[in-house]
C-alpha cells in the first residue's frame, strides 16, 4: 500500500460524466431549481462559481439541456481579450451582414414571440471591460418576457467582475450568486 500512486484507480473520475450519467446532488437539484424561477423573473444576469473542477460546465449544460422553449447560446471564454460582441451572435445562431443588427432583430422577434434565449458565457472570470459593457447593453431590455438571461459561469473570482467600476445598471440586473460546491 505504501508505494500505491495518488492517482484515481477507477476510470469514471478521469473526465466529466456524460449528461446521462450525470449525479445530481440535493445542491444540484436546488440550483436548477432556483434557475428555472430566474428565467420567470425581472432580472437578466445570473451567476454561477466554484472553484476549478466542482461541476460548473457541467451542472451550465444539464441548465442548457432543460431550457426547453429557449434559444441556448454557449459562449466559451479561453482569454480575456475575447470580445463577447462578436461571439453572442454566432452563438445564438445569427448569421447575417451585421451580427449586431441580426441579435437585436433576433431579441425583437423573440420578446413579440414571448420566447426567450438563454446565453451561457462560461469562464466568465476571463470577461474584459468592453465584455462588460456589452453585457450592460445585451441586458437592458425591460418588462416582462425579457429578451434574453444571461448565466455567468466561472470560478469564485466571478462576482468581483462586477465591483466597481463596472456600471450600476449592470450590477441592478444580476438577480443572485449561486455557488457551487465540489
Amino acid at each position: 500500500m505504501e508505494d500505491a500512486t495518488a492517482t484515481w484507480s477507477c476510470p469514471s473520475f478521469a473526465s466529466a460524466p456524460a449528461r446521462h450519467q450525470l449525479y445530481l446532488s440535493g445542491a444540484h437539484r436546488d440550483i436548477l431549481a432556483m434557475v428555472a424561477a430566474w428565467r420567470q423573473g425581472d432580472r437578466a444576469v445570473l451567476m454561477l462559481s466554484g472553484p476549478s473542477q466542482a461541476g460548473k460546465t457541467v451542472l451550465a449544460s444539464e441548465i442548457a439541456a432543460l431550457s426547453e422553449g429557449m434559444r441556448v447560446g454557449w459562449v466559451s471564454l479561453e482569454r480575456p481579450e475575447t470580445d463577447l460582441a462578436l461571439e453572442v451572435p454566432k452563438a445564438l445562431g445569427v448569421a447575417s451582414a451585421d451580427p449586431m443588427k441580426g441579435l437585436a432583430r433576433l431579441l425583437a422577434e423573440g420578446r413579440s414571440a414571448r420566447r426567450s434565449c438563454l446565453l451561457i458565457v462560461d469562464n466568465a472570470h476571463l470577461l474584459s471591460k468592453a465584455s462588460r459593457e456589452f453585457l450592460e447593453d445585451l441586458t437592458a431590455g425591460s418588462g416582462l418576457p425579457l429578451p434574453i438571461y444571461v448565466l455567468l459561469v466561472g470560478r469564485e473570482g466571478v462576482a468581483t467582475l462586477l465591483d466597481p467600476p463596472t456600471p450600476d445598471e449592470l450590477r441592478d440586473r444580476i438577480c443572485g450568486h449561486l455557488k457551487l460546491q465540489p
